[in-house]
């Protein structure tokens, strides 16, 4: 009868280590859930802004006791043109196509270890780490001509053009800092006439304080 007690309570034991086992499993995958909805866009797929800063984050907590050649990143901001015209002419499922259609362009372009994030409604931010401006001002320019040359809703033929800023992260430079440079320079590149790419000021200072 002990005996049979125990194999009973055995297989009690067996059923309670499997059962938490399997909670435990949908413990880490709900987790993980969470953690991609909490940094993901869900639109395009894209980083959102606490995505974004949580890359920021580590790219420049590293520098602040180490040397090195490069910034530690370099941020390009993008902004598509019109497109409030967009929404009020072809309606918020067209702009939503569009907005998925530019995340994608955009990835197209990116190396390995490079980042995208959706700032908001149609501004993409960039994350290019341990690059100077001039490759990041290489890289906006070809994202800018392959969005000017992509065919958006085929059946309708819409032209969509973006407006970008780019800029490296500068010595003792806040992230703020930075955003705040780039943003400048996006706004002069709306005032020039849209599609196009400026240079956030100062230019051509990289991140040791070399001038050009």
């Amino acid at each position: 009868n002990r005996l049979r007690v125990f194999r009973k309570l055995k297989i009690q034991d067996e059923k309670v280590i499997l059962a938490l086992n399997e909670s435990n499993k949908n413990l880490v995958k709900e987790t993980d859930k969470f953690r991609k909805l909490s940094t993901v866009d869900a639109l395009t797929q894209s980083y959102n802004r606490f995505g974004i800063d949580q890359i920021v984050s580590t790219l420049i907590t590293p520098v602040k006791d180490v040397a090195v050649d490069e910034p530690p990143f370099s941020l390009i901001l993008l902004d598509i043109d019109h497109f409030k015209r967009v929404n009020d002419t072809r309606g918020h499922d067209t702009g939503d196509r569009v907005l998925k259609n530019m995340a994608k362009i955009i990835n197209g372009s990116l190396r390995e270890g490079d980042y995208i994030g959706r700032w908001g409604g149609e501004e993409f931010v960039i994350i290019l780490p341990f690059t100077r401006h001039e490759f990041a001002m290489a890289l906006a320019e070809k994202i800018r001509i392959s969005v000017s040359h992509s065919s958006f809703e085929p059946e309708n033929p819409l032209l969509i053009t973006v407006s970008v800023g780019v800029g490296s992260l500068l010595s003792d430079e806040s992230f703020a800092d930075l955003f705040k440079r780039v943003d400048e320079a996006l706004y002069r590149a709306k005032e020039r006439g849209r599609n196009c790419c400026i240079v956030a000021e100062p230019q051509f200072v990289d991140y040791l304080g070399a001038k050009f």
